[in-house]
């Protein structure tokens, strides 16, 4: 299914005419390649969420643990510089980055069940219409799952904006972050 989605083109009988602008077209095969992609690779970082490293593993991403929680807030105000000097140590991800990589993963599966549900209008009785319109239907329709999708994508344009300035904010202010080992 993962396949098909990455190589059908949306049957351009059942697009409506203002869809079907070159524009349009373009966008939405840059969006299914994009899916593929981003399926993939989420199905491969489930993987490593079980068979990786100690620093890739579920416990690691996730704020499981009471301390973690307990340094949230010390953590947020340390990237604020409201306490700077009284961050928690850690060696991997801080409870803020696995509350930041927890939110991704919850995000991740929103775009995908929603991608899905949007590809699946392209073909009604098709195989990701009749999985997805259970969805669809719950939620008031197709136009607050293009909606969700939308507003769910800006996450991951948001994202790695804010991962780059933290990185070199403490590369900065630590001189040995993740830059310069």
């Amino acid at each position: 299914a993962i396949i098909r989605l990455a190589k059908t083109r949306w049957p351009e009988s059942k697009i409506s005419s203002s869809a079907r602008t070159p524009s349009a077209l373009i966008w939405r095969a840059i969006s299914r390649n994009i899916a593929g992609v981003f399926v993939m690779t989420g199905l491969v970082r489930v993987y490593w969420l079980f068979a990786g490293n100690q620093f890739e593993r579920l416990p690691a991403l996730f704020p499981v643990r009471k301390r973690d929680w307990v340094n949230l807030v010390t953590q947020v105000k340390y990237y604020l510089m409201i306490h700077p000097e009284r961050a928690p140590h850690y060696i991997g991800h801080n409870p803020l980055q696995q509350l930041s990589y927890t939110t991704t993963y919850v995000v991740s599966i929103v775009v995908m069940l929603t991608g899905f549900a949007m590809y699946g209008q392209a073909e009604p009785g098709g195989f990701f219409y009749t999985i997805t319109q259970p969805l669809t239907l719950a939620v008031g329709g197709i136009q607050v799952v293009r909606l969700v999708h939308h507003l769910c994508v800006w996450w991951f344009i948001i994202f790695p904006i804010m991962h780059i300035y933290l990185v070199i904010r403490k590369e900065v202010t630590e001189r040995g972050g993740g830059l310069s080992g």
